[in-house]
């Protein structure tokens, strides 16, 4: 609740009416703290894996504590997370968590830009 939020789910398959009653109620101070905590957890965690750890997987017992903590949230949509999830390397969920899911909004933004200016991506 310090983000001034309940939510305690990764948002996938939220509609456009809790987006925005999110966005009026997170308190954004405490959500860059967040995001700071949340990168130096995963750097030590990261510095920490053993190296025969990286490539473990994700079975359906780990997705199935997520899932149970409602992690994936309350939305028929986002059931196929659970799916997508198993099979994943530590090494894998490292990078696309910590890199990739973090600038696909970016690149994202920088199309539509392009959609509505007409202008190359920069």
């Amino acid at each position: 609740m310090r983000l001034g939020v309940e939510r305690r789910d990764i948002g996938t398959g939220m509609n456009a009416e809790e987006v925005a009653l999110l966005s009026e109620q997170i308190d954004i101070p405490a959500l860059r703290g967040y995001r700071l905590a949340v990168g130096r957890r995963t750097r030590e965690v990261a510095q920490a894996l053993p190296e025969a750890d990286w490539e473990r997987t994700a079975g359906p017992e780990d997705v199935g504590r997520a899932s149970a903590q409602e992690a994936f949230g309350p939305y028929p949509e986002a059931a196929w997370v659970e799916r997508f999830w198993q099979g994943k390397s530590n090494a894998w969920f490292l990078h696309f968590l910590g890199v990739d899911h973090n600038f696909m909004p970016i690149g994202q933004g920088r199309w539509v830009r392009k959609l509505i200016l007409g202008k190359g991506i920069v």
